[in-house]
């Protein structure tokens, strides 16, 4: 690890060789720039070594799918990774930078949403803390979820352009770049007593990748985010509509390829939004099965396709990729020109899924109809496993044909997708022990009667590091003053706090800690709104999406009955509470919209 000294020196290298300054004369958001670059050689570095032990050790490549990576603020919670945080802090200090500050200069990326982001993001996170190689896909969205302000109670919402400066921590990839196709039709055709599938009549766009570190623990592994930008293949400028002032239309056909990746989750309520939506599945998924084919013909030779599923696991975090089941079988069929049930075999043994839903209403479904359009080899492939899979039961059984109706893939004019992913897996998931018994028990019952050995448990949650260490550092100190500092890499070991439950320093050193942490939220709040917060009040907190079944509206009921006890004087001598509510509005908006106002309504009267 480097010395103050060394770093310093190295750091005022990095300013001149990315700012173009000297150290004296740039400013904090400079300064944050060249820090994340000083990161990025760091991490290169590591990276380079950790390639060449996994190379020799013929470590298996982890490809981990979402359509959402919260990763969040990156700068701090690397520093720490490294384990350079407070060299950095002291360095930065003496050459007139106050670390916390710089740090705030970070975006948040628009990468996510919620859980399913979040899940995604620590475990890549962990993946590489572990020592495991492994590439998380994704989608470079060029903007997040929006911004949200609260105008006299009511949500309004503005862009994120969260990619308005640029993002210091990806890189560009244009020697990975692959080719999507939408549309067209697909011709049968006999060679060599053989049927060969041609797909003509699309329309084809790029999909440029942008490589972002994941920095493991103690620099355990450098692994990779990819995320994928949709691009047209060529520049279709319209001169003459330029010419005649239709600026709009000049560049209509960038815009269009550019929508497909823009926006985390289009409104698919209607037609326009619903193609989008599945376009923008299918870039994901056949940009990443390209990528991580042409990565196993490198390492592996091309003829080598039984050792597939050995060298490569490809996970699939809910059912937004599971079109990687198709997409992995089309260019094993089409490409590769394998047989069909080698092609099935190595699929099936290669990807595994993660339920996050135990709704059956709310489970993914794709119109037949919408699919053929814009996919039509993707469905045809789909259809034939369709076709195959319903050849396995007895349709004069009654028992056979309802776990045929309860499993279909095809169904009511719909393409089932979490029937698809559970049929195509080796192993199926829920987030939490509850979540996965309730899948054996009530979603995915027929399933787990027909595959029992499939279903596993992975308990959702969040990596410790983040929201510990890199959060509460306050927090930190104190937990490693009383049990060591091996619970940063075991958190298992906070157990051990247990035996002081009742140890009065603790407790009393626990509650300064907590004290001091209110004192900066209520900072916080007042340099944010302008509302004064008391230190000393009860802090009850609810930060959550605004949604229904999130039970805001419950809260502000509880809070409500609460403020009417008080008035009537059936409670007395009650401690001072504060209630705060974090979140913003997307699902059930109406709803959303009214518990915001009334949540803003309810604030004005107590």
């Amino acid at each position: 690890m480097e010395t103050k000294s060394e770093f310093k020196k190295r750091f005022e290298e990095v300013v001149k060789r990315y700012i173009g300054e000297d150290i004296n004369h740039i400013s904090e958001y400079e300064c944050y720039i060249a820090l994340c670059m000083y990161v990025k050689s760091q991490s290169k570095e590591i990276h380079a070594q950790r390639r060449e032990h996994i190379k020799r050790n013929e470590m298996k490549d982890i490809y981990y799918f979402s359509m959402e990576f919260l990763i969040g603020k990156l700068l701090n919670t690397y520093l720490i990774n490294l384990g350079i945080r407070d060299v950095v802090e002291s360095g930065l200090k003496e050459l007139g930078f106050d670390l916390k500050k710089v740090c705030e200069y970070e975006r948040d990326p628009g990468l996510g949403n919620g859980g399913l982001g979040r899940l995604a993001a620590c475990f890549m996170d962990s993946l590489a803390s572990l020592g495991i190689n492994a590439m998380g896909m994704g989608v470079r969205y060029r903007f997040g979820l929006f911004k949200q302000k609260i105008v006299d109670g009511e949500q309004i919402e503005v862009a994120d352009n969260w990619l308005d400066k640029g993002y210091p921590w990806e890189d560009k990839r244009d020697d990975r770049t692959v080719k999507i196709k939408f549309g067209g039709y697909v011709d049968r055709e006999y060679e060599n007593g053989k049927m060969n599938y041609k797909y003509k009549g699309y329309e084809e766009i790029l999909a440029v990748p942008y490589d972002v570190p994941i920095v493991g623990y103690d620099g355990a592994l450098i692994n990779v985010l990819r995320l994928w930008y949709a691009q047209p293949i060529e520049e279709k400028f319209d001169l003459a509509a330029f010419n005649e002032g239709n600026y709009s239309k000049a560049v209509d056909y960038r815009n269009k390829i550019e929508a497909i990746s823009s926006i985390l989750y289009p409104d698919d309520t209607n037609a326009v939004g619903k193609r989008l939506r599945l376009q923008q599945e299918y870039l994901l998924v056949s940009a990443g099965i390209q990528d991580i084919v042409a990565r196993y013909k490198r390492k592996h030779g091309e003829n080598n396709w039984n050792d597939f599923p050995k060298y490569v696991a490809i996970h699939i975090n809910d059912t937004h990729p599971t079109m990687c089941i198709p997409e992995l079988m089309r260019v094993l069929l089409d490409d590769e020109k394998l047989e069909w049930d080698q092609a099935y075999e190595i699929t099936i043994k290669t990807i595994s899924y993660t339920n996050h839903t135990v709704l059956p209403e709310a489970l993914e479904k794709w119109p037949i109809s919408l699919m053929k359009e814009q996919l039509p080899r993707i469905y045809m492939i789909i259809e034939e496993i369709s076709r195959r899979y319903e050849e396995k039961f007895d349709k004069h059984n009654e028992q056979q044909r309802q776990l045929l109706r309860d499993t279909a893939i095809l169904w009511d004019n719909n393409v089932y997708m979490a029937n698809l992913s559970t049929i195509c897996s080796y192993s199926v998931n829920g987030v939490a022990a509850l979540h996965t018994e309730i899948l054996k028990r009530e979603t995915l019952k027929s399933f787990y009667v027909l595959t029992p050995e499939k279903f596993n448990n992975k308990t959702n949650g969040v990596s410790h590091r983040r929201f510990l260490i890199s959060a509460n550092k306050e927090l930190t100190e104190l937990i490693k003053k009383t049990i060591g500092d091996s619970f940063i890499t075991n958190p298992n070991d906070l157990e051990k706090l247990l035996k002081y439950t009742d140890d009065t320093s603790l407790l009393n050193a626990l509650a300064v800690v907590k004290h001091n942490n209110k004192i900066k939220l209520s900072n916080y709040i007042k340099e944010h709104t302008g509302i004064d917060v008391d230190p000393d009040s009860v802090f009850d907190i609810q930060i959550k999406r605004i949604h229904a079944y999130k039970r805001q509206l419950l809260n502000v009921f509880r809070i409500m009955n609460l403020y009417n006890e008080i008035k009537d004087g059936t409670i007395k001598n009650i401690i001072p509470q504060t209630f705060i509510f974090a979140g913003k509005a997307a699902g059930s908006y109406t709803f959303a919209k009214k518990t915001i106002k009334l949540i803003n309504d309810l604030a004005k009267i107590v």
